[in-house]
């Protein structure tokens, strides 16, 4: 097979921020995995590479022995550039896959490729879109127990809310280590937790060139909490990381509610990520209680089996 299928993905350089930025721009999307800077914080956790064909920008990752494609952002000729995508993968003898389709991409693919692809639910990639006023306010009786927290931290603690700056980014750097061992030594010391740590230990030491906001939260004038956050798309905003210790009370809810006070306004939507199939994560993020939680699917290519498979000699 010809390996050269016109696509050409390679690495992401922070060079590539301008371009990508202005992709999303012009193609508004809530979802995460299109944003510049979850590609450049995770590139080599999740081996992400783009691709520009026509005007599309392209994103794969290679996980678990895959080339996994996200479906293209852009417009143009669809069917061709998808067409190429399964010529890539195949060139690589891979099966091919496309991540995060919701319903409507889903009939578009079935439209396009009628019969071609089977399609499976993707619970734990589905992303948490809260209200930007509800979370900033945190009002309504279902968040009761919310505000509670955050009135016992108020009244308990000597606290204030700054800004990450490039004066306090070392003391911040520093609380997301001592974070990190907390965890390590309670015995979550998982891969998935170490390729956090190198993300945003990636986004402190980048942190101008990135144009990250981030906020931290102080009680008796230790840090407890800090965010990390950046406009996503059109109406959304995206919360890349967010921790507080766990055994101050309230630490999380109060920088979770001041930080989309302070850095969100203006934005309809929250995009807080995904659970992972973390239950933990996922009970948490429901107890905010998200307004949108789309379903999504995994597109894979069907297997077409070969006429001499299906046919015996009698």
């Amino acid at each position: 097979m010809n390996e050269d299928t016109a696509l050409h993905f390679r690495d992401i350089e922070l060079s590539d921020k301008q371009h990508i930025d202005d992709f999303l721009k012009r193609f508004p999307t809530r979802k995460l995995n299109y944003c510049f800077n979850v590609l450049y914080l995770w590139r080599e956790a999740c081996e992400y590479q783009i691709d520009f064909y026509q005007d599309f920008l392209l994103i794969k990752t290679f996980i678990d022995c895959h080339h996994n494609f996200l479906y293209p952002l852009g417009e143009g000729d669809l069917k061709d550039t998808i067409e190429k995508m399964i010529l890539y993968a195949e060139a690589r003898r891979c099966p091919f896959r496309l991540f995060q389709i919701s319903e409507r991409k889903k009939e578009i693919l079935e439209n396009l490729f009628p019969g071609r692809f089977e399609f499976m639910p993707s619970r734990d990639e589905e992303e948490y879109l809260y209200n930007s006023e509800k979370l900033s306010t945190l009002s309504g009786k279902k968040l009761q127990h919310k505000r509670n927290h955050i009135n016992y931290f108020e009244q308990n603690y000597a606290w204030n809310f700054e800004p990450i700056t490039t004066s306090n980014l070392p003391e911040c750097h520093a609380f997301n280590r001592k974070w990190f061992d907390i965890q390590r030594a309670e015995g979550d010391c998982g891969e998935m937790l170490e390729m956090e740590l190198l993300a945003i230990e990636k986004a402190f030491n980048e942190w101008n060139a990135l144009g990250l906001n981030g906020a931290m939260l102080r009680a008796d004038g230790e840090i407890v909490a800090y965010a990390i956050g950046c406009p996503l798309a059109g109406d959304t905003y995206l919360v890349l990381f967010e921790k507080s210790l766990h055994n101050i009370r309230g630490a999380s809810q109060q920088i979770n509610k001041l930080f989309v006070q302070h850095y969100a306004q203006g934005y309809t939507y929250i995009n807080r990520a995904e659970d992972g199939g973390d239950e933990g994560l996922r009970q948490a993020k429901l107890s905010y209680y998200p307004d949108r939680l789309d379903e999504l699917y995994i597109a894979k290519l069907k297997t077409v089996s070969s006429p001499s498979s299906s046919n015996t000699n009698t």
